[in-house]
Parts: C-alpha cells; sequence; structure tokens
C-alpha cells in the first residue's frame, strides 16, 4: 500500500519540485524558483506551501504566501495560492484533497481568515468544487509597441537589448517604490520588505508618467503589477507616452491586468479596449471574517509577478 503524507516545503524538497515542474509542465525551472517564492530563507517569513509525497517521491506540491490586507485598525489575512499541481497519475482519486487539508488546517491554525487565488479556467473548477466562491474578477488591457514578429527576432538574437533600451528609457520616471504604495480607504496589501523579497525571481521598475504611479515587469512583453491613479491622473497621455517608450525598447506588447470596478480600470475602459482577464475566487475560514470583495487586488499580489 502507498504511503501517501504531506510535508511542508524545506531546501530538501526544492529539487525534486524542479524536476516535477519539468515533468507536468516541460519547462526548466531552478530551486530558486520555489525557494525565493515561498519565503523559504527569509526569517520573517511564515512558510505554508505543502509538498505532496507518495513513498518517498514528491507527486504534488501546493503553494502559498501570506497577505494581510489592511484598513484602519480591520485586518483581512489572507494565504494566496500561487503554483498547485499534481502528477497526471494520482489526479482524479482525491489524492490532491490531502494537499488541500493539510494548507486549510495550516492555516486555520495561524488564525488566517481566508483563501484566495487568481484562478485559470481550470484552477477555478477545482476551487469551485472545494466551495469556494467568486471574488473581484480581473479585467486586461493592451498597448502595442512593434509588430510581434520583429520583437521575436529581436529576443532570440539579443535577448537583453530590450529589456536594455527599457531600463534607459524608462530612467526619467522611475521612483521609489515607497512614494508608490499610497494607504487607501479600502483594504490593500500591507506591502513590506519580504513582499518585494519574495519578487526577487524578477526585475520590476516602479515609475510614474503623468501622475499615474505603475510598477512594470519585462520578460516577453511588459506586465503591469500595480496601477494607481491620482487626482491629477492624465490616463490618456500617460498611455501615448508608454507606446512611444515601447517603441523605443522595440517591445510589441503592454498588458495592464486590474481588479474591475476599481476608478483604475473605469478610466481606462474610456480609452482602450477592456477584455476578460483573471478569474479571483476565495474561501473564508471563518465565520466572523471581514469581506474579502473589501480587498483591493493589484496584480503585483499574484505569484507569478
Amino acid at each position: 500500500m502507498e504511503n501517501i503524507r504531506v510535508e511542508l516545503i524545506e531546501a530538501k524538497h526544492l529539487n525534486g519540485l524542479c524536476k516535477l515542474y519539468k515533468e507536468i509542465f516541460n519547462r526548466n525551472v531552478k530551486p530558486q524558483y520555489f525557494e525565493i517564492k515561498y519565503g523559504l530563507s527569509l526569517p520573517d517569513v511564515t512558510v505554508f506551501s505543502q509538498v505532496l509525497l507518495v513513498d518517498d517521491l514528491i507527486v504534488g506540491f501546493m503553494g502559498a504566501i501570506f497577505q494581510s490586507f489592511e484598513s484602519g485598525n480591520d485586518e483581512i489575512r489572507t494565504l494566496s495560492l500561487g503554483d498547485f499541481f499534481l502528477i497526471e497519475k494520482y489526479r482524479g482519486k482525491g489524492t490532491f484533497n490531502v494537499l488541500y487539508v493539510a494548507l486549510y488546517e495550516a492555516a486555520m491554525a495561524k488564525n488566517i481568515t481566508t483563501l484566495y487565488a487568481f484562478q485559470s479556467q481550470q484552477t477555478y473548477k477545482v476551487c469551485k468544487k472545494w466551495g469556494w466562491k467568486d471574488g473581484n474578477h480581473f479585467v486586461r488591457f493592451h498597448i502595442k509597441g512593434i509588430s510581434p514578429f520583429f520583437s521575436k527576432i529581436l529576443r532570440k538574437l539579443a535577448p537583453l537589448v530590450q529589456q536594455q533600451r527599457l531600463k534607459k528609457a524608462l530612467k526619467d520616471y522611475q521612483i521609489s517604490f515607497n512614494k508608490a504604495l499610497h494607504v487607501r480607504d479600502s483594504f490593500q496589501n500591507g506591502y513590506h520588505a519580504s513582499f518585494f523579497k519574495m519578487k526577487a525571481n524578477n526585475t520590476l521598475f516602479w515609475i510614474e508618467i503623468e501622475n499615474v504611479i505603475l510598477c512594470l515587469k519585462f520578460d516577453v512583453y511588459v506586465t503591469v503589477g500595480y496601477i494607481y491613479t491620482q487626482e491629477h491622473s492624465n490616463i490618456e497621455e500617460m498611455l501615448k507616452i508608454i507606446k512611444r517608450i515601447l517603441k523605443k525598447s522595440w517591445i510589441h506588447d503592454m498588458v495592464f491586468h486590474i481588479q474591475a470596478q476599481t476608478q483604475e480600470a473605469k478610466q481606462m475602459e474610456k480609452v482602450l479596449k477592456k477584455e476578460p482577464s483573471f478569474l479571483v475566487s476565495s474561501y473564508q475560514l471563518q465565520e466572523q471574517a471581514l469581506d474579502f470583495k473589501k480587498v483591493r487586488l493589484n496584480f503585483m499580489d499574484m505569484d507569478v509577478f
């Protein structure tokens, strides 16, 4: 009989997780991918991510990151689910529920009020089976720079050129993230130093253009993880400047993922075509917990940003 058990993620699991990730997604990641993202080396981060083993072989994983959303004296303590995957052999047999129950129990022990996730269509269905409820979904907007064909050629021939050109083009607009993170009337992630250390797999750019504050990440294209408009923000002019920056940087696309119904989403919708983005759902662990729908989510709250 197979010995199925769950362990809290540790350094000893990292190589096995990389092999499993390759097997499932056909993509190579280094141990630092899991180590950094889930805060294994940070003493002030409580680790919640769970590894599923069968006879000492890693067959599944559920990544979770603690996030606190604050407004005045009120707090919503959450776990944001990141990577979760299971080898095909054990799917459809209830095996994944073992991981979920372990995470649930760990969350309850640490007084977490809510589990939530940015969902793909597949993970959305899984969480629905667990009784999760819809949250405030995201919408997306695109700005186009150069042709994708030319951009793809550049990535193959000189993969660092676009990033170097982008850095140069953004130089006059860069700001400290300390200036960027504003306290809002609504609940927003209480961003702290460890949060940004757990983003060290990516290079982020904090900028301000026409009184619009943005956090950008570049890989294949530019992704906006944070957008904040102020009293004198000029969205339309900001987008014109961004388009010029994309062309100077030889990049074909910038995508904004913004929580629907925020002031930023409504302003962007006046200028650009709105398209569907990530689904968001959540599960309340405590009956008296504050409503998660009050939370203001930014795309950089997601594990992949």
